[in-house]
């Protein structure tokens, strides 16, 4: 239960446009998702346990993010595109039409909205 008002919580904040230094506090969180302030606290807790919020006198607020963390995220994404890459390698030809077909969509809509930002609106 924990984790889902969590889920939510990292929803709400990241829609709610808060910027680093932000403060929260519980209780009006807890009133936009419909919750108690105690369960919205404890998920709270847990999202400053993950580095995702900041825990302070009175709540809570939005951590800044540093160079160590862009470097930590961009090094955990090497990982996973490594993990990736190892499990495709093994996998027969035929089983990655599927992924081969997503990624040439992707490429293609990535081409056609470059093209569509740089007409004249």
């Amino acid at each position: 239960m924990t984790e889902q008002i969590a889920i939510a919580l990292r929803k709400e904040i990241m829609n709610a446009g808060y910027r680093p230094g932000d403060r929260l506090s519980a209780a009006p969180l807890a009133s936009r998702l419909g919750l108690g302030a105690g369960t919205v606290r404890t998920a709270m807790r847990r999202l400053a346990d993950d580095g995702l919020l900041a825990p302070g006198a009175g709540g809570f607020s939005v951590p800044q993010v540093t160079g160590a963390d862009v470097i930590d995220l961009y090094a955990a994404r090497l990982h996973v595109g490594m993990v990736l890459l190892r499990g495709c390698a093994e996998q027969p030809r035929h089983r990655l039409l599927p992924a081969r077909l997503a990624l040439g969509a992707v490429e293609a809509a990535a081409r056609e909205g470059g093209r569509r930002r740089r007409r004249p609106g």
